[in-house]
């Protein structure tokens, strides 16, 4: 990593050797600061190259960084107002009422989606009056929820073991 200060290190040791050459007395001095002159330019014109390439990185960070935090805040815009809620069932999922068409109805999200900050709204699953409650699926992962109590549910009949077998 390159060191700010070093670099002005360099700029200091140039402008002592500028004097060690307008000091000079002979050709020899003089080509002899020169050079290493030469030598601490490039030196600091290479600190100045990696210096370069840090700050682009940095700046790509930063820029990484801000889609991160519009990302974030869209998704926070978007699932405004939902809370978590249990279901009849035990289920807990993020729910919020909305209007739709005029009618209130409540709008539930997937919460494993939701942790991944993916909004899917979960879609019901039709079932037969022997289930206790609803289904709903999520289209995102596929995991299913039961929901609240299945009105039409009808208990299935008892079965007894009889000398002819099972009856109902």
């Amino acid at each position: 990593m390159v060191d700010v200060s070093a670099a002005f290190t360099v700029i200091k040791e140039v402008f002592g050797l500028l004097n060690v050459v307008n000091g000079a007395k002979s050709d020899y001095e003089i080509k002899a600061a020169t050079s290493e002159i030469q030598g601490k330019l490039i030196t600091l014109q290479n600190d100045c190259f990696a210096l370069g390439d840090m700050i682009r990185a940095k700046e790509a960070e930063v820029v990484a960084f801000k889609a991160q935090i519009a990302e974030f805040e869209y998704f926070k815009q978007q699932v405004e107002g939902y809370i978590l809620d249990k279901l009849d069932s035990g289920t807990l999922v993020y729910a919020k009422r909305h209007t739709i068409n005029g009618a209130e109805t409540m709008v539930y999200l997937c919460p494993n989606c939701f942790t991944k900050r993916i909004i899917s709204i979960l879609q019901p699953i039709v079932i037969s009056s022997d289930f206790r409650f609803h289904k709903s699926r999520c289209l995102s992962c596929e995991h299913e929820f039961t929901m609240n109590k299945n009105d039409g549910y009808r208990s299935p009949a008892s079965r007894y073991m009889s000398n002819s077998g099972w009856s109902l």
